[in-house]
């Protein structure tokens, strides 16, 4: 791969890793801040109920000896409870920022890939700035840095349309995701800002861009709950990939236009990871991007284009909606697609006789259909509960399809000692090495 796409799926591959690092400790999070707050109160309540209550006033008595333990629980039990306040606004927060970093790398990105771009800037130096440097190089990334500083700076609407600009697309705002995207990162300037109190500016830039809900008045507090936490991740993390390969398909294909088989493949491998999660609606969503020729254009090969829709198709499969997973595939012509995709396709549609008399013809001579990835590719999550299916399978490759994959992995006892352990099949390393030799095509 090129090194520059290399770069470009980096920039995303860091940003996802580091987004969904942050959605798995918000949940534990979570747990830990209520368990802190029943533990608060649980200690604040032993110590005061045995307190006699006051008959006139009705107020309790505290004995002097036991008044300062009295307000250093009570500040406790109150400090835990708006921990449940600002924690999260601080993931949230977070999440944002780790955007932020991966947008900068976008924009670094757009001109190591067209320097001649550098042309537009208006930076001015002075001839002492000019001997401090040791080569033009060095003068290149003085002002790269210079535009992503300002952009930075700027609202991310604005980011948003210098990213189109650089593109050279009409706009970057018909994502499904633009007023999730818009509304989550005005919410991020309210925490960072006033405490999340709905300032007039909020309001007038989300009502602009359709992102206001009028049940969200000015001088209202917002906040950060587990569903709206996983609803910005899903936002962001589509964003991600979807900037992503707009970058690949304007500036990076007008300097390497013949390498789009390997572009599709960064988005191949996105899905398929998303599938794997079981992140389905936010696999549908790229997709349904991925199909839409105002992005991305009709230029895909076939086998990468057979690709692409299968993994559509099982992401409405496993999502519940099997009527569209058929009727997407129904409409696929499928005249030239050969028996190691049809398979897939035919199990996707539950047609399993047809799957059983393919695996047949096709044997072991496949590169694609292993016995590794007949067990660990999603397609075949459902089929793989048929018994037949197992004979077939064992009647192919004359193993059982249930087995274990011995791994060896650091014990827990002795750091740094390789033990050898069992794994079972649905090893999230062993999805990993599948992703890798599939997308290779």
């Amino acid at each position: 791969m090129n090194p520059f796409l290399q770069e470009i799926a980096d920039n995303l591959s860091r940003f996802l890793e580091n987004i969904s690092c942050l959605k798995d400790t918000y949940e534990d999070s979570e747990r830990t801040l209520l368990n802190q707050k029943k533990g608060a109160e649980k200690q604040f309540h032993d110590l005061i109920k045995n307190f006699p209550i006051n008959e006139e006033t009705g107020e309790m008595d505290i004995p002097v000896k036991h008044y300062r333990e009295y307000q250093k629980r009570e500040r406790h039990k109150k400090r835990t409870e708006r921990a449940l306040t600002l924690v999260p606004q601080s993931y949230l927060v977070s999440l944002v920022s780790l955007y932020d970093q991966f947008y900068a790398g976008i924009v670094r990105l757009i001109y190591r890939i067209e320097p001649e771009k550098l042309k537009e800037s208006k930076k001015t130096f002075t001839y002492k700035d000019l001997c401090e440097y040791q080569q033009v190089q060095e003068v290149r990334m003085e002002i790269i840095e210079d535009v992503v500083d300002k952009l930075m700076r700027d609202s991310h609407v604005k980011q948003f349309e210098w990213l189109a600009d650089a593109m050279d697309v009409n706009t970057l705002k018909g994502f499904k995701e633009w007023p999730a995207f818009v509304e989550l990162t005005e919410r991020r300037n309210l925490f960072v800002h006033s405490d999340g109190i709905v300032s007039q500016q909020y309001i007038n830039v989300c009502n602009s861009e359709k992102a206001y809900d009028k049940n969200v008045t000015k001088g209202s507090q917002l906040a950060v709950d587990k569903d709206y936490f996983e609803k910005s991740f899903k936002t962001l993390y589509v964003v991600g990939i979807k900037l992503t390969q707009m970058l690949a398909h304007t500036v990076y294909d007008k300097q390497y236009p013949n390498e789009y088989s390997d572009m599709d493949k960064i988005l191949i491998s996105n899905v398929y990871e998303l599938i794997a999660e079981e992140m389905y609606d936010v696999a549908i969503s790229v997709s349904e991007f991925a199909h839409d020729d105002r992005y991305l254009g009709t230029k895909h090969n076939a086998n990468d284009k057979c690709y692409i829709l299968l993994n559509f198709a099982q992401a409405y499969k496993w999502n519940g909606q099997d009527d569209k997973c058929k009727e997407l595939l129904g409409s696929a012509d499928c005249t030239i697609w050969k028996d190691e995709l049809l398979i897939p396709k035919f199990a996707l549609e539950d047609d399993f006789d047809t799957v059983y008399s393919k695996m047949r013809t096709v044997g072991k001579s496949s590169s694609v259909l292993t016995p590794e990835n007949y067990r660990q590719w999603p397609i075949f999550k459902k089929i793989r509960e048929e018994e037949e299916f197992a004979k077939v399978f064992k009647e192919i490759f004359g193993e059982d399809l249930e087995t274990n994959i011995q791994m060896k992995v650091e014990s827990n006892e002795k750091v740094g000692e390789e033990t050898e352990t069992t794994i079972a099949t649905e090893s999230k390393d062993k999805v990993n090495i599948f992703i890798s030799h599939v997308i290779a095509g």
